[in-house]
């Protein structure tokens, strides 16, 4: 795969967007026993998402056999927490967008993503890591309604009564595995990217599959955050799809494709 869009592979998964189902909590503490599991608390919350979605398979799968769609049933086992593995087994092209989990373009204006985070650099930009530990740790974060964005640097004003969204733990991918990162953009939901953005083509990019040679090939010299909503192909070639930060003016009303 090409390496120009450098995606930060220390990547999060925005963990509002799965809210797990309570009857199943001791389950899954039986099956991570039964099978001799042992998660730390971000991976343990990475490894539900995936069990989850897999039960929830199985029972689809199994009411279809009831009714001879099928020849033979599914069951959990020790695989049941794992993604698959094979990218040829992915759907061609994903889309969060149409799933509602995406929510609009915003316009950052000159400040860097993550930086109103406790622990970051305020205007002068962040880590989204740094931002989903520090909402995870708070209990959540304020809506924008009761907490407006400002472009100054300031003390947290952060308010218990007006939290809109909470999060319980993210997961990172393993640097450079754009395989793993296609994996996680299929099956778990928008995924925190960061990426080198400062080059003269990327400010000015209206549309078409983003390639710039002179991309960063390395981790320290990624500089924006963006989302990854998804993932496709045309005539050109495949790409990534994601959504930034500098209004509607920028890309696609917001959104660009970038090359794979």
């Amino acid at each position: 795969m090409d390496k120009m869009f450098r995606l930060l592979i220390a990547v999060c998964m925005v963990a509002s967007i799965y809210a797990f189902d309570s009857k199943l909590d001791s389950e899954w503490e039986a099956y991570k026993l039964t099978y001799k599991k042992s998660y730390g608390k971000n991976e343990d919350y990475f490894r539900r998402q995936i069990w989850e979605s897999n039960i929830a398979y199985i029972q689809r799968h199994n009411l279809e056999a009831d009714r001879g769609v099928h020849t033979y049933t599914l069951g959990m086992n020790k695989y049941g927490d794992m993604v698959r593995v094979k990218t040829s087994d992915l759907p061609d092209t994903v889309d969060w967008r149409t799933e509602g989990y995406v929510t609009g373009v915003k316009d950052q204006l000159t400040l860097y993503l993550y930086a109103f985070i406790e622990g970051n650099m305020g205007c002068l930009g962040g880590w989204p890591n740094s931002a989903f530990e520090y909402i995870i740790d708070n209990g959540g974060v304020n809506t924008e309604e009761s907490y407006p964005y400002e472009p100054k640097d300031g003390d947290c004003m952060f308010d218990p009564a007006n939290i809109g969204a909470t999060m319980t733990g993210c997961q990172d991918i393993a640097q450079g595995s754009e395989d793993q990162l296609q994996v996680a953009a299929a099956n778990i939901g928008p995924i925190s990217v960061g990426m080198d953005a400062g080059h003269l083509s990327f400010q000015l990019y209206k549309s078409g599959i983003y390639h710039d040679a002179i991309c960063a090939n390395s981790i320290d010299l990624l500089n924006h955050g963006v989302v990854l909503i998804g993932y496709g192909n045309e005539k050109s070639g495949e790409y990534w799809l994601v959504k930034n930060s500098w209004g509607k003016s920028w890309g696609m009303e917001g959104y660009g494709t970038f090359t794979i």
